[in-house]
């Protein structure tokens, strides 16, 4: 008993006045427009797609997981072919983890990043093996994915690359193998695949050394892609659109006629930045995995941080108005890990990890459903 007073002390000593705002009336837009964005989770579990309204599934899968679903299918067929039985469409994105421990600087911002999140640059045999086993999994998935993404966050986050690479152009040759032989393989076979290119970040169009390698990244890759993806964890509306401009700003000095996608979006910087200056509150989290909390402490945990109001809804909107084609919420599901950017699993659409494995967090989701019934079939 004295635990869980002392437990209820914490959550009332780091809460914070300002709660997350109630999401708008489904029957009408912010800006009057039909909702056509196709509305998709990163993460994903397909047993909450029907629940939640999801239309697109992402998911990133490694090498090794490609050769088990050639050889067995595995747990990424099993998804694959769910997705379709419920009528969602399927996004895989590759990553080639690197088989050695590196920490070497990312291309932008400064910071060291995680070694377990350095892909590598096959070479001779090895990219030639690489290549080969992309282009049997494109044609053994036609008609279980609908979309191909070349690599994930190739400039910071899980499957970057190093500066290094990047200056002497071993990372831009070898993206822009992957793309070209996807390309090729899905022209050639005539497969129902669409290409989607890494995750570019919304660095402002500068003379700086990380812009001029966006640009000749994006050049290099762009004939091969159908779009161009722009990862969007940002803290507020006004934040979400200044990387979306910067990205179009960039596109379009570049020449580059491409629809926008986010395949992951949340308001994780909102997050990061209040746990940073509220310790306190990441070890309620932590703590929270060891003992979990009923569904109304949870949510008064969320109510905790300050969000900006119907953020979900309001930047989904913009998205919708500038063309996106989707938009994936990340995570679906909580991470958990005391490893993990636990800073995710405040705004995840479940609380699988905090309140009960088959809880969603009702905050967001309830957000979420009221988007996906808008949008236009």
């Amino acid at each position: 008993m004295r635990k869980q007073i002392l437990f209820h002390t914490v959550l009332s000593v780091i809460a914070i006045a300002f709660l997350i705002g109630t999401p708008a009336r489904a029957e009408n837009s912010g800006d009057g427009l039909p909702y056509h964005t196709l509305l998709g989770v990163h993460n994903g579990s397909l047993d909450y797609v029907g629940e939640l309204g999801v239309q697109v599934v992402r998911t990133i899968v490694k090498d090794q997981h490609i050769d088990e679903f050639l050889k067995k299918g595995g747990e990424t067929s099993r998804a694959m072919q769910q997705a379709r039985k419920n009528g969602v469409e399927f996004v895989v994105t590759t990553r080639w983890p690197a088989n050695f421990q590196s920490a070497e600087e990312a291309i932008y911002a400064g910071k060291t990043r995680r070694a377990s999140h350095l892909d590598r640059i096959p070479q001779g045999k090895a990219r030639e093996a690489a290549l080969n086993q992309l282009e049997r999994f494109l044609i053994a998935a036609d008609g279980q994915i609908s979309w191909y993404q070349i690599q994930n966050e190739v400039f910071g986050g899980p499957g970057y690359y190093t500066h290094a690479q990047f200056k002497s152009g071993e990372a831009d040759e070898w993206l822009e193998a992957v793309a070209k032989r996807a390309r090729e393989t899905i022209d050639r076979e005539h497969l129902h695949i669409k290409i989607i290119s890494p995750a570019f970040p919304g660095l402002a169009v500068t003379d700086s050394a990380a812009s001029k390698t966006v640009d000749r990244l994006l050049q290099r890759i762009a004939p091969y892609c159908d779009a161009v993806d722009i990862h969007l964890h940002r803290s507020s509306l006004e934040d979400l659109t200044e990387k979306v401009r910067a990205m179009q700003t960039r596109m379009k000095r570049l020449g580059i006629k491409l629809p926008l996608v986010t395949l992951e979006w949340s308001q994780a910087k909102a997050i990061r930045e209040q746990l940073r200056a509220n310790p306190s509150a990441a070890d309620v989290l932590r703590q929270t995995y060891r003992q979990k909390m009923s569904p109304a402490e949870w949510e008064k945990f969320v109510a905790s941080f300050h969000l900006e109001p119907d953020y979900m809804r309001r930047s989904y909107e913009f998205m919708n108005r500038e063309g996106f084609l989707m938009a994936c919420w990340a995570p679906m599901s909580q991470y958990g890990s005391f490893k993990s950017p636990i800073l995710y699993d405040v705004t995840a659409l479940r609380a699988n990890r905090t309140v009960g494995k088959k809880a969603l967090n009702e905050v967001f989701a309830a957000q979420y459903r009221q988007i996906a019934s808008q949008i236009q079939k």
